[in-house]
């Protein structure tokens, strides 16, 4: 399942395996030089050549993650590694990499993201909720703190009047 490339140090492609082919559904002599660049995915197009032309200017490895056309027409996420390659007299020659289908771990993550983000919304709304629930309880308290007060105030006058009679009724107020 593993892709290879290999360039030229001008990022021409000089070779592209049977995998990369059967993916791509692309014929050899369509995919090298300029030709593998037709299949990466028309958004992901500048992202990639710019990751590739500084790796290759540098001379250091790269990895990336794009969208890469399938034999179908379907664009899947790739993960792309490229390491540059020497001589045996150390002059460098291009770049040699791999493509690896991260497509479904990709759609999980992205399903991962989507269930955070809805767990997060959700979250804050009960947290709002909780919120609305005390704002309104303490508001209910602080209503009815007034009446209570006056209830309880009068009680205490009328048992202090003394009048026996009304001891039960008091008892029920208070």
């Amino acid at each position: 399942p593993v892709m290879l490339w290999r360039a030229r140090p001008d990022m021409s492609c000089e070779f592209v395996s049977r995998q990369w082919l059967e993916f791509t559904g692309a014929k050899a002599e369509d995919a090298l030089g300029d030709g593998w660049s037709r299949s990466v995915h028309p958004e992901d197009l500048v992202c990639w050549l710019d990751t590739l032309v500084r790796a290759f200017d540098a001379r250091e490895a790269f990895e990336i993650e794009y969208r890469l056309r399938r034999r179908d027409g379907e664009h899947r996420w790739v993960l792309d590694r490229g390491l540059p390659r020497y001589s045996a007299d150390r002059v460098f020659v291009g770049f040699v990499g791999t493509c690896i289908d991260i497509d479904q771990r990709k759609r999980a993550e992205h399903e991962l993201a989507r269930s955070l983000e809805r767990e997060r919304k959700l979250r804050i709304a009960t947290e709002a909720a909780s919120r609305a629930r005390d704002d309104f309880l303490a508001s209910v308290l602080a209503d009815l703190q007034s009446p209570l007060r006056a209830i309880a105030t009068w009680a205490a006058h009328l048992r202090a009047e003394g009048a026996a009679a009304s001891e039960p009724a008091l008892d029920a107020i208070e």
